[in-house]
């Protein structure tokens, strides 16, 4: 066997760079797999990460069970399935947060305010079985119409991809984290579309109330609150995603039962009403707010970058009791269910941008 050596050193790979199409699109399945053009990204959104590298296994049978074949070991093998997918940990911003949690929910309704100073944008999750479009998914998970983002030898766009799940986790007053898992149908294309200079900026936001009681009357537990976190998830069937047609790639993606969670930790007071609540099973109501700064030009009244999630009907489910040096604290984990109303999870985003889904027909 002779030995060769490379013709130029080897460059080391590094991914750092996301781009995300802020336009998510419940596509149908004859157009869900389909990679945008080159400059088809449009109204791009950035992130700047820190040693993310996306995966993309891909499942091999060999043929060693083909008839005829007598031997014990194969001399081939085919591909099954692929599949793209990256976690993504980043600063909660009014930007990327109202991206990643339309894309997730699917069913937005943007409204200017304050003549044209701001977006309201009104983010709930969509409703199953429906007409699709009209601002909703009909059942059909939100795909963004492109991910691109740097792999070292190249940037590339994952085309399908679906946002499953999100978290925000963070400490009162601090900056809160926005984790959320992306997953590609499992085309790959590569694109030579320039990344934006500089990053744009972001209005990054920090929790700054908790309010919790009954549909009539919300306290304010701010001032004794620690940490929160919440959740939402789609339950996405995406091993039946590989449908007649698609190939060794995901065609289309359902979702399952959602489910939403909320965590609190926080100080506890000789008069809290928890330890009531929590052992009488109540129906509460909670609205978590996270703000940034004034958005320019609102007036009376002043209005923040921020994200608003509201949570209609929860029951503290599980209860835990830790021992600080000068307090005890009290970690709570609620069951989200819904109201009277059927309402049982928003979210209200305020910013710049005019939209985040647009609809297929």
């Amino acid at each position: 066997m002779v030995q060769t050596t490379r013709a130029t050193a080897p460059q080391q790979w590094r991914s750092n760079q996301i781009e995300y199409g802020t336009k998510f699109t419940q596509e149908l399945a004859a157009t869900y797999d389909t990679p945008p053009a080159t400059g088809e990204i449009a109204d791009i959104f950035r992130v700047k990460t820190q040693g993310l590298f996306p995966e993309r296994p891909m499942v091999f049978e060999g043929n060693e069970d083909e008839v005829g074949d007598a031997s014990e070991f194969p001399n081939d093998q085919y591909e099954v399935s692929r599949d793209w997918k990256l976690a993504v940990t980043a600063r909660l911003s009014a930007e990327l947060g109202a991206l990643v949690l339309a894309g997730a929910m699917g069913d937005v309704e943007s409204v200017v305010q304050q003549i044209d100073t701001f977006y309201e944008h009104t983010i709930i999750p969509f409703v199953k079985g429906a007409a699709q479009g009209a601002g909703n998914a009909g059942g059909v998970q939100a795909a963004s119409t492109g991910i691109r983002y740097s792999d070292g030898p190249g940037q590339n766009i994952a085309s399908g991809v679906v946002i499953p799940d999100f978290s925000i986790v963070g400490a009162i007053g601090n900056v809160a984290e926005l984790t959320h898992n992306l997953q590609g149908s499992g085309t790959v294309v590569a694109n030579g579309d320039p990344f934006q200079t500089p990053v744009p900026a972001v209005n990054q936001l920090r929790c700054t109330n908790v309010q919790i009681g009954d549909a009539a009357s919300e306290e304010s537990i701010v001032d004794a609150l620690e940490e929160v976190e919440v959740t939402w998830n789609q339950n996405l069937d995406s091993d039946s995603a590989y449908i007649a047609g698609s190939g060794v790639v995901r065609g289309q993606q359902h979702v399952g039962n959602r489910t939403a969670g909320l965590k609190l930790k926080f100080k506890q007071h000789s008069t809290d009403t928890e330890l009531v609540n929590y052992l009488a099973n109540t129906a509460l109501k909670c609205i978590v707010t996270y703000e940034g700064i004034q958005i320019p030009g609102t007036e009376t009244p002043e209005v923040n970058y921020g994200i608003i999630v509201t949570y209609y009907q929860i029951k503290m489910m599980t209860r835990a009791m830790s021992a600080g040096a000068a307090h005890v604290a009290g970690e709570y984990e609620f069951h989200v269910q819904r109201d009277a109303s059927d309402n049982y999870f928003d979210v209200v985003a305020n910013n710049d941008a005019t939209a985040y889904l647009a609809l297929a027909a």
